[in-house]
């Protein structure tokens, strides 16, 4: 608000665990922007406004790529950092994701260590999924290979991977998300379960009070 020059009073709702990586400080960033923007007519683009959110998000270490996803819909596929690189959105998981939570990882301790981001970064595929089920494959291959799997989650992968319920880990998290109508119960006994879907656009106004 200060590098807008407006002053207002935000509260932000959320129904998912706070830094158990779902991206709600891209999402809390963007949706605050776009309100203010719309309150005040600051003549502020969706570009303009992701840009600014991206920029802090990186400042502050609290995420590097989710501000890129949650701009607009879908599951996306970025060939580069940032809000303007290359970005493929697919809208091919029309059924409800579910998710578990242990816990946060602490973002920036991550991000800010030389030789963790090392290698996560070394852990990136070599190529882009073929489709959602590769894409939730590669993820899992990801999460593994950059040392960031917990105990905990490798169990859940695990019983997801013996009902051939399509799984991966959620970054930056101790967490696990999990698609289609089976996924419900096979979490259900590692912990409350979250029930959320794709968004099929980025951030809107649904509401108007004055």
């Amino acid at each position: 608000m200060e590098q807008l020059g407006v002053t207002a009073s935000v509260t932000t709702e959320c129904h998912l665990p706070i830094g158990a990586g779902f991206g709600l400080s891209a999402a809390a960033l963007l949706a605050t922007a776009t309100a203010l923007n719309h309150l005040f007519n600051l003549g502020l683009t969706p570009r303009d406004i992701a840009l600014s959110s991206h920029r802090i998000e990186v400042e502050h270490r609290t995420g590097l790529g989710d501000v890129a996803a949650a701009q607009a819909g879908g599951r996306v596929i970025r060939q580069g950092p940032g809000i303007d690189a290359r970005i493929e959105r697919y809208f091919d998981l029309p059924e409800l994701l579910y998710s578990v939570s242990f816990g946060p990882i602490h973002t920036p301790t991550v991000l800010g260590s030389p030789a963790r981001m090392e290698q996560v970064s070394s852990a990136f595929p070599s190529r882009s999924p073929d489709n959602a089920e590769d894409f939730f494959i590669l993820s899992k291959q990801f999460a593994d290979k950059s040392g960031l799997m917990t105990g905990p989650v490798k169990k859940v992968l695990l019983a997801c991977e013996h009902e051939n319920i399509p799984a991966a880990m959620t970054m930056l998290g101790e967490g696990v998300f999990a698609y289609g109508k089976k996924a419900r119960n096979v979490l259900l006994p590692f912990g409350e379960v979250y029930e959320f879907r794709v968004s099929p656009t980025g951030p809107e106004i649904v509401g108007e009070q004055r």
